[in-house]
């Protein structure tokens, strides 16, 4: 349950950044506001940890995937 909760906090961190980069104009709590060249930025960091993540599953993956086939039981004999 908490994996999911991660995913969609990162999707809407993503979504958020989104937001910033295309609009360049963000607002925050507390009278703070980001405008122009800062606001694309924030944009491009909140952007950048989604598509990181999903690089390193695919790595990750392949790199468990290449593993079970070298420990298959046929190669026990």
């Amino acid at each position: 349950m908490r994996l999911f909760g991660d995913v969609m906090f990162e999707m809407l961190v993503f979504i958020f950044g989104v937001y910033a980069f295309v609009f360049g104009s963000v607002r925050l709590p507390w009278k703070l506001s980001l405008a122009g060249w800062r606001a694309r930025v924030a944009g491009l960091f909140l952007m950048a940890p989604l598509p990181i993540l999903i690089l390193l599953g695919q790595v990750v993956g392949q790199g468990v995937d290449q593993d079970a086939h070298c420990h298959s039981t046929e190669s026990w004999n």
